[in-house]
């Protein structure tokens, strides 16, 4: 048996320099390979929220984390930024707690990029690291 470097072929062989077609599922998009067109189109989309060329509304705060909020720190005194990081904290908890989700969190709130764990994979997969700027995945706990 004979041994081979990495650009040896046996007597007779010739290498291929055509390139192996994508199944016709696959989508191409700046080097990047999607499943389908659907999939590069919310990668696309998830690109201009992080970008700040599109947006979404921040999660609302419901009654029930409000009041949550108010008990923990009351008598507390704390500044403004404070206070809305543990609104965001118990925000995350009580809309998505117990999953593992993607969200900017800006000083209005927190805006949840991702929640299924399809679209979670998409952006760890694909991201630029400048892109990961804002961007954070976390697991906030069950409410």
């Amino acid at each position: 048996m004979e041994v081979h470097g990495p650009n040896q072929l046996d007597e007779g062989m010739e290498m291929s320099t055509e390139a192996t077609p994508l199944p016709p599922e696959v989508v191409e998009s700046e080097n990047r390979r999607f499943k389908n067109e659907a999939e590069r189109l919310r990668f696309e989309h998830f690109r201009r929220v992080i970008s700040g060329a599109e947006t979404i509304p921040p999660l609302e705060v419901a009654p029930e984390v409000r009041k949550a909020v108010d008990t923990v720190l009351q008598g507390i005194d704390v500044s403004p930024e404070a206070r809305q990081r543990v609104t965001n904290d118990f925000n995350l908890q009580y809309h998505h707690g117990g999953k593992r989700i993607a969200c900017l969190r800006r000083s209005g709130g927190v805006m949840v990029l991702a929640v299924e764990p399809e679209d979670v994979s998409l952006l760890l997969k694909h991201l630029e690291a400048e892109e990961w700027a804002d961007l954070r995945i976390e697991y906030p706990d069950p409410w």
